[in-house]
Order: structure tokens, then C-alpha cells, then sequence
């Protein structure tokens, strides 16, 4: 109960007492005097005296549940957050903002204004193999619930808004799936039985269109992702055929209701795909050089090294830019789908899109116009530097990031304090040979022993003979996966 409940409770109580010692002595002398009683006995006065502060004080207990029934009821205005993005300002939907994933998650069970409170959601979010632990930090400081991880992948709870800031901020996640069906199938007729079950009505109309990626491995009875894919969808069609006498159509590039469907080992699991396109696609690199780094993969090997986002970060092998670009995002405290235009969860019967405009509006104005530190690149290649420079003026940041055209061995560090080195050098598998790299990865520990002392030294690679051709000493190593090849994230003392 708050104070000032209390206190107007006790204010009661004390006028209370007065006036009522009164009443009763005004009502007693006045009974005394109709039966002939001049003087009453003590004893029958303090009787009656007794069963009036009896009543009282039945009166003030009821009166002070009453107030504490309605104090919790009624939490104070100062913790109801806007469609729980955070805390820190007012946003435009009349509540505390601040979406980014450094900031306090928020209460359970708030939303915007009057919204009422919806039921929790399961969803599952995909990411690259290694990175299941960031992902799972990154929901939580979201303010998912029942976070937990999985291979490939992290599952949770949480309300629409949750889902929608999910898409807006994760860095590391792939894609945000909500499962509607899970199956035991070994044939496509035992799919296309499976799905019939859900009753598709309350996820699309005829009017929407619709699509279905799909993923088999490892079942016998169903071997091609095409011919799965196609089932599902005879289904869903078939469904709104025999109710309706229409179906839905198919966008297979951009629908407005996406399904995903996973078939391993006997078992389906189908899924609505709230971000359709990968969410890895930032939008600013539509140009691929030779072995790019996925930009999720990229975000995720910062964050799973910590990287401090106040101090500085350089790549001495920049490439078209992805970690210089990702890291000033991190430290601008910029969402990765700020400028992304679609997202699955659009086309949606149940989109919010007033819910959806405030969780945007408010990221928007929550990220920094200033670098806290310098973010540098530099690559030997002048067609790297120029995708780079490009990339990152996509990106918002070309005037905040510096690459230069230079050798690995002439990288020199920015001005200010020592922050990160970090590099994703040729592997030896896809690009160039592997003998003629040991002389690579020897010039990046001697330039970085040479010219970054006091730095920290990461290197992304997957194979472990160059990585131990640096000649520093081995810190630590990570393992995650680039597509299917399993690398380390090797850290040097410096």
C-alpha cells in the first residue's frame, strides 16, 4: 500500500475516535435520563464504551483491507512502461522508452497506454551455430521470458510488442519463428493429415497471400524440402477450398503470411516466419565481395568477445566493412532493423501497426549521433576499401567510420586509449592457398606485437595451423560456425 494510503488512513482514524466518544456519550447520558437512570453504574458505561471502540475498530481493519486491495490492484504510474521498451524518456505512445538491449528490460505484464494485457506467445529464434548464448542474452535483456537455449537456435515467451522489438534489435538472430504445429510424419500424406488439424482461419484469410520455405534432413519417407513445401501448402489451400470456396495465392518472394517448415528425423515442426527475409540482412551491403562475413555472425563474435563499445576497434582486413560497420552500431546503440522496410509479422491479420510505429519511433530516437571511440578499417585491396566506404555511408555511418587503403604491416592505431584489434583473414579453403597464407597471419602478429601493444588481438578463422602461425601467445579460443564450416574466434595476449 503507498504512503499516502497509510496515511490517510490513520487521519481517519484519529478524527474517527473523537467523534465517535461523542455521539456515544451524547446518545447514553440522553437514554440515562428518559429510563430515570441519574447516575449509572460505572460498569454499564464502560460496557457500552467497550462495544462502540469494538465496532470502531471492526470499521477501520474492513476500511484498511479495503485500501490495500486497491493499492495493489493499482501499481504507481512510475512503472508502467510503453509497450515494455525500456526506461529513461517519455515516447509518443505517453510512456518511458529506450529499446536498446544495454537498457533495462521491462516489467512483465505493461504495454501501451490501455492496451490491455495479451496472453504470452512461444516463439523459437534461429541463429548461427556458437552463438546460442549471445542470442539468449540479447532476449533476455529484451525482457523475453522462459529464455532457453537450443541448437541453432533460442526458444522463448513473450507478449506481440515483445516480438515485434525482437525483429528491431536482435543482432545475432536469423530469424523470429512463432511454432503453430508439431508433428511426428513419415510420408508427405502423413504432413498434409498434420496439417489439416489447424484450423488455418485464424492466421489468414483467402485475401492474403502466402508461401512456405522448407528445410528435410534426415527423413526417410520425405526427401525433397520442394515437394514438403508444396504439401503444406495444398493443405493450408485445400482448408479454405472446402469452408470458404476460395483459397489464398501464392507470393513465393514477399507473402504476407510466410510459414517455415523443419522435418528432421520423423518430426515437423511448422511455423509462422515473423521476418520472412533473414534477418541478417541489414539492408547496406547489396554488393557481396569474395567470402563475406554474415553481418549477424559478425555483431555476435563482438558481443560474445565483449567488446567494450567506448573504446576503439580497428580491422586491418576490413573487406567490405562488416566489422567496422557492425561494431558502430553497437556503440550508437543502433537497432539493425531500423531501416528495414518489411518484416514477415506486416501481413499478418493480428499486426499492430500503431504498436509497431512506437517501438521504431522510440529505437529511432534512442540512437547517438557520436562515436564514444574511433572505428576504423583498412584493407590492402582498393576494390574492398571502395565497397566498404560505400557499405558504410548505406549504413548511416560513413561519416563517423574511416577505412584506409593500406597493408596489414602499416595499419597504425587511431589516437586514444588501446581498444580491439579484430580481423577475419582468408581461411585457406575458399580463397587463395593455404601456404601462401602462413606468411599473412605471421605479418598480422608481428605488425599487432609491433604497432598495437596493449591491444586486443581477435582472429576469425577456421583453420587452426594459421591460426597458430600468429606469433603471439593464445589467450583463448570460441567456437562458432560460418555457414557449415566450424571456426574459432582466437584471442592473443598483446
Amino acid at each position: 500500500m503507498g504512503p499516502l494510503l497509510l496515511l490517510g488512513c490513520c487521519l481517519f482514524t484519529l478524527l474517527i475516535v473523537p467523534v465517535s466518544l461523542f455521539l456515544v456519550t451524547f446518545a447514553f447520558r440522553h437514554s440515562c435520563k428518559l429510563v430515570g437512570l441519574e447516575r449509572p453504574s460505572v460498569l454499564v458505561a464502560a460496557g457500552i464504551l467497550f462495544v462502540n471502540f469494538l465496532a470502531l475498530g471492526l470499521m477501520d481493519a474492513v476500511l484498511l483491507e479495503v485500501v490495500t486491495a486497491v493499492g495493489a490492484a493499482c501499481p504507481p504510474p512510475s512503472t508502467r512502461r510503453c509497450c515494455g521498451c525500456g526506461s529513461g524518456r517519455r515516447s509518443r505512445c505517453g510512456s518511458s522508452t529506450g529499446c536498446s538491449s544495454t537498457r533495462s528490460p521491462p516489467p512483465s505484464g505493461w504495454s501501451c497506454s490501455s492496451r490491455s494485457r495479451e496472453p504470452m506467445t512461444g516463439y523459437f529464434a534461429t541463429c548461427a551455430r556458437g552463438l546460442e548464448q549471445v542470442l539468449a542474452d540479447e532476449l533476455t535483456a529484451l525482457g523475453a521470458a522462459d529464455v532457453a537455449r537450443g541448437r541453432g537456435g533460442v526458444t522463448f515467451r513473450g507478449e506481440p510488442a515483445l516480438l515485434y522489438r525482437a525483429n528491431l534489435w536482435l543482432r545475432t538472430a536469423v530469424r523470429v519463428l512463432r511454432p503453430v504445429l508439431e508433428a511426428d510424419v513419415r510420408s508427405p500424406d502423413e504432413l498434409y493429415d498434420a496439417v489439416r488439424t489447424v484450423d488455418w482461419a485464424e492466421h489468414l484469410t483467402p485475401d492474403h497471400t502466402l508461401a512456405v520455405d522448407a528445410n528435410v534432413r534426415d527423413t526417410a519417407g520425405i526427401t525433397h524440402s520442394q515437394y514438403a513445401s508444396r504439401r503444406v501448402k495444398d493443405a493450408i489451400c485445400d482448408q479454405f477450398r472446402e469452408k470458404l470456396g476460395v483459397r489464398p495465392s501464392v507470393d513465393p518472394d514477399r507473402p504476407m503470411v510466410g510459414f517455415n517448415l523443419h522435418v528432421s528425423r520423423d518430426h515437423a515442426v511448422l511455423s509462422l516466419d515473423s521476418s520472412w527475409d533473414s534477418l541478417h540482412k541489414r539492408g547496406y551491403r547489396p554488393i557481396q565481395t569474395r567470402a563475406p562475413l554474415n553481418e549477424a555472425l559478425a555483431a555476435g563474435l563482438l558481443l560474445a568477445a565483449g567488446w567494450d563499445r567506448t573504446t576503439p576497434l580497428a580491422d586491418p582486413l576490413c573487406g567490405s566493412g562488416t566489422f567496422p560497420i557492425e561494431a558502430s552500431w553497437l556503440a550508437l546503440s543502433r537497432p539493425p532493423g531500423l531501416t528495414r522496410r518489411w518484416f514477415g509479422f506486416m501481413g499478418w491479420p493480428s499486426f499492430d501497426r500503431g504498436l509497431w510505429a512506437a517501438i521504431r519511433d522510440d529505437a529511432r530516437d534512442g540512437v547517438r549521433k557520436e562515436l564514444p571511440a574511433a572505428v576504423v578499417g583498412s584493407d590492402v585491396r582498393r576494390d574492398a576499401i571502395e565497397f566498404a566506404r560505400t557499405n558504410a555511408r548505406t549504413a548511416g555511418v560513413g561519416h563517423l567510420v574511416r577505412f584506409d587503403r593500406v597493408d596489414v604491416l602499416d595499419a597504425r592505431p587511431p589516437a586514444g586509449p588501446p581498444g580491439t584489434l579484430v580481423c577475419n583473414p582468408p581461411y585457406g579453403e575458399r580463397i587463395g592457398d593455404e601456404e601462401e597464407l602462413f606468411g599473412l597471419y605471421r605479418a598480422i602478429g608481428e605488425a599487432a606485437e609491433k604497432h598495437w601493444k596493449g591491444w586486443r588481438v581477435l582472429l576469425f578463422t577456421s583453420n587452426d595451423q594459421l591460426a597458430r602461425a600468429v606469433p603471439l601467445q593464445v589467450k583463448k579460443q570460441l567456437q562458432f560456425f560460418n555457414g557449415k564450416l566450424m571456426c574459432k574466434l582466437w584471442e592473443y595476449w598483446n
